[in-house]
């Protein structure tokens, strides 16, 4: 796994949701979202933005995923 994929997984785990309620909650494609947290690919700029939004992120956290 890589640095971005380990950093995202830790971020979302902090969220304590199951990776399906955090995508349906705030409609994110969930196979993008996998597949970034298991560093198999970078998904679309803005479906990266998206899910770096719907975290719950402090502004270093904010800097560092970006």
């Amino acid at each position: 796994m890589n640095q971005l994929a380990n950093y995202c997984n830790e971020l979302f785990l902090a969220e304590e949701t199951s990776l399906y309620h955090f995508c349906k909650s705030h409609d994110l494609e969930r196979i993008s979202i996998r597949r970034l947290l298991k560093g198999e690919r970078l998904p679309k700029e803005e479906v990266f933005e998206a899910f770096a939004n719907a975290l719950s992120l402090t502004p270093e956290e904010s800097r560092k995923l970006h």
